[in-house]
């Protein structure tokens, strides 16, 4: 490996902590902001209003998904850029999911209509 593939490599761990460490932190904030009518148990009902959104969120995540499951079977697909992308895909998908589930935990159903 040379010289400049290290030095490509090595961004991308910092790059992709930072980024479970956001959802994990928004997480956090969904748990302990949660409530009734607040805006951290309720946020996620955006995806019902702008179906745009939640097409591209449900996009996101389905090809994340099997790119990342693919890449199981197939090595050689974990060196293309478009493997790292599609981690971040299931960053995000399950960061939005997580943070759902922690308001949810916090307070249990509520009710956002």
């Amino acid at each position: 490996m040379s010289f400049g593939a290290y030095r490509v490599l090595i961004w991308k761990w910092p790059l992709l902590s930072v980024h479970v460490l956001l959802w994990i932190a928004l997480a956090i904030k969904a748990y302990n902001n949660a409530g009734p009518y607040h805006f951290a148990s309720c946020w996620p009902i955006i995806l019902l209003y702008l179906p745009p959104v939640s097409t591209l969120f449900l996009l996101i995540g389905a090809t994340s998904l099997i790119v990342v499951l693919a890449s199981l079977s197939r090595p050689t697909m974990r060196r293309h850029p478009g493997f790292w992308v599609a981690i971040h895909g299931m960053v995000l998908t399950i960061g939005v999911v997580a943070c759902n589930f922690s308001a949810y935990a916090a307070v249990g159903q509520v009710n956002c209509l």
